[in-house]
């Protein structure tokens, strides 16, 4: 478990309708709960990237279509994160994966994989099946009656995913790597914002 003190900003792509409604506070952004949805269950953002939020919002590959992709802005309290960015985080994402493993093995289904866009068995594929049920998995654990006492919930999950084209040969930089924070406590977002315009 990770307090971290610091505000961040995020920056989500969505329908300009909908961005300026959420800014205006009309509305809220929903939860996201897709298969695919990597750092589990919640509210995705780009952290400190309005050009990669963009792009996801021009080139939106599921769902319904974006038809006037916008950038909207957040201030973040990352309160209670489990910040994959930590060492100790990630030996706490392992154990979770272990405890799905055995609920998986003990209902006698298959475990979930990681795919890339054609379909096919990728760990850094865009579709990350596997992470998402891992993920969701520890989190909903913390949120149930089975929690142990004194154990606090993950407010937000932050992590590095490498995604895109190598940037040069032999790269281990790619193109679209990014960090992406998930909330799940409302909460922790101070204030929605329009960014100014690039200059």
């Amino acid at each position: 478990m990770s307090r971290l003190n610091s505000f961040v900003l995020g920056y989500h792509g969505c329908e300009k309708a909908t961005g300026a409604s959420v800014v205006r506070g009309e509305t809220s952004l929903l939860h996201s709960q897709g298969l695919f949805d990597w750092l589990g269950s919640g509210m995705y953002f780009w952290e400190s990237d309005r050009n990669r939020a963009m792009e996801w919002a021009s080139d939106k590959k599921y769902g319904t279509p974006i038809k006037e992709p916008y950038v909207i802005g957040a201030v973040i309290d990352l309160g209670n994160c489990l910040d994959l960015l930590h060492r100790d985080s990630s030996d706490i994402l392992r154990d979770a994966y272990d405890g799905f493993v055995e609920v998986q093995t003990a209902a006698k289904k298959p475990m979930p994989i990681n795919l890339n866009y054609k379909q096919e068995e990728d760990p850094d594929g865009e579709q990350r099946v596997l992470d998402c049920a891992v993920l969701n998995h520890l989190l909903k654990r913390l949120e149930g009656p089975e929690n142990i006492e004194g154990v606090p919930r993950y407010d937000t999950v932050r992590a590095y995913f490498r995604e895109g084209k190598r940037i040069y040969s032999g790269s281990g930089f790619h193109q679209k790597n990014h960090s992406q924070i998930v909330v799940r406590n409302d909460a922790c977002i101070k204030g929605f914002f329009i960014p100014l315009p690039l200059q």
